[in-house]
């Protein structure tokens, strides 16, 4: 996955991880779908 190799040489300390669309997402998305996505770490906010 070059994608996560290049986020993760840019932005070493962030954590990258990979997971999959749930069945009805999928369904809507298509199957070379990809979503790229942030969250606030809540527990250090």
């Amino acid at each position: 996955m070059k994608w996560k190799a290049s986020l993760e040489e840019k932005y070493p300390q962030l954590p990258i991880d990979i997971s999959y669309f749930g069945p009805v997402i999928g369904t809507h998305l298509g199957e070379k779908a990809i979503a790229l996505i942030w969250v606030i770490d809540y527990t250090k906010a």
